[in-house]
């Protein structure tokens, strides 16, 4: 979606059981996360808990939004409350204090935090401060050369299960099997 340092998605059509049409047009930020998002992005949280997919499997469909999306949702209580958008149905864990994208004089616009069902092309990561700058980014190559390596492998089984011999998918394989690792 988008890096929390700008935003590349948003849009309109989000809804709660309070709104009504006019609330259709109100433009909401949209950014994605996993898990740990509160805690790895310096967010403060108001109610409610983190998007947690690893203790809590159904949170692919949970959110977060920020006191902006409440007032904008009309929800009195936010916790637990279904949110419709981004074409599907979204459940409310947990409300987070406003932060600026924009400009500090402008107006905040309300902003929710999709889960993993959403899609993902941003990463963010959160360095360690008590490892060396040289350390953390070794890390960082390592799971970055695990990616590629997972992509290659996975086009490799592709390429065998169904025996693609076309000059263009040859030609596709070879650009990902080039790719830096």
């Amino acid at each position: 979606m988008s890096p929390i340092t700008d935003y590349y998605a948003s849009g309109q059509g989000i809804i709660s059981n309070a709104s009504n049409e006019e609330d259709k047009r109100i433009n909401y930020l949209w950014f994605s996360s996993d898990a740990d998002a509160v805690k790895n992005l310096g967010f403060t949280l108001v109610a409610g808990r983190d998007i947690d997919i690893y203790n809590f499997p159904t949170d692919s469909s949970a959110v977060l939004i920020d006191e902006a999306a409440v007032n904008s949702l009309k929800l009195k209580n936010p916790i637990g409350s279904t949110i419709e958008g981004v074409d599907s149905k979204w459940t409310v864990v947990g409300v987070i204090k406003n932060f600026i994208m924009d400009s500090p004089f402008g107006k905040n616009q309300p902003t929710i935090i999709l889960g993993p069902k959403s899609w993902f092309d941003v990463i963010h990561y959160r360095l360690n401060p008590a490892r060396s700058t040289s350390d953390n980014l070794k890390t960082i190559e390592g799971i970055f050369k695990n990616i590629i390596l997972n992509t290659l492998i996975l086009t490799i089984l592709l390429i065998r299960c169904f025996k693609v011999n076309s000059k263009k998918h040859r030609q596709l394989v070879q650009l990902q099997c080039s790719l830096p690792g």
